[in-house]
């Protein structure tokens, strides 16, 4: 992330244990100076004013029992103490939607990728895991990128010990839910992702090498954008 006021802060997220039925806090995008002020998660986003208030959070999730992994935090996660690390790239999109209590009647999403990739990097040791986690919760509580059409989307480049995905992600065509796929790198290759969507046509029967949200072929059928025949091209629709 660039631009002004960004919060530049590379924050320690140290382990955390959840016991029975504990929740964790999910909030709003933040990205400005501070982009948290809450000391439960980390020592370095207690507040250091009087005027730095306690964020609110727009909902919860239900965390697994255990201790989580620390991780290194930026505007996004960024590495875990199990070698699992990430990197950004926004991405225009032609779905979108907005933060939980935000759209009409209190509707919304509840996830940015901000929020994802922490959870992720808290529970996950690989890149396969990371991406299921990521996108069961969008698809379950909503995913929401930044406001219009440019920056819609998000990309992820996932890598842990072993294997390097990129993950694509945007809201879903109700603004509650989302649409979602990520491709593994062959070995020997790398990657690029310039602030658009680059996995192109989707191989369903290929499970080594492609993820996909449940929804992503019927939203593309229903709304007009692919017409059912050879594979789904994700970055052209």
């Amino acid at each position: 992330a660039d631009g002004s006021p960004l919060d530049f802060r590379m924050v320690h997220v140290p382990p955390k244990t959840y016991g029975p039925g504990e929740k964790r806090a999910v909030y709003k995008q933040f990205q400005n100076y501070p982009r948290i002020v809450d000391a439960s998660r980390a020592p370095s986003y207690a507040p250091t004013s009087p005027d730095q208030k306690p964020s609110v959070p727009i909902g919860y999730i239900d965390m697994p029992e255990g201790t989580t992994y620390g991780y290194w935090d930026a505007a996004y996660g960024v590495m875990n103490e199990a070698g699992l690390s990430m990197g950004e790239s926004s991405c225009s999109g032609r779905l979108s939607s907005v933060p939980k209590g935000e759209g009409p009647n209190g509707s919304g999403a509840l996830f940015w990728v901000g929020e994802l990739s922490d959870i992720a990097l808290e529970v996950c040791s690989t890149a396969r895991c990371a991406i299921q986690t990521m996108g069961k919760l969008a698809e379950e509580h909503g995913f929401y990128g930044s406001v219009g059409v440019k920056e819609a989307g998000e990309a992820l480049t996932i890598a842990d010990g072993t294997e390097v995905w990129v993950f694509h992600i945007l809201a879903d065509d109700t603004a509650e839910g989302a649409v979602w796929a990520a491709q593994r790198v062959p070995k020997g290759h790398a990657t690029i992702v310039p602030n658009v969507f680059v996995i192109r046509e989707i191989d369903p029967t290929d499970g080594d090498n492609f993820m996909f949200s449940d929804n992503i072929f019927d939203i593309a059928l229903r709304l007009g954008w692919w017409n059912g025949e050879g594979l789904l091209d994700f970055a052209a629709t």
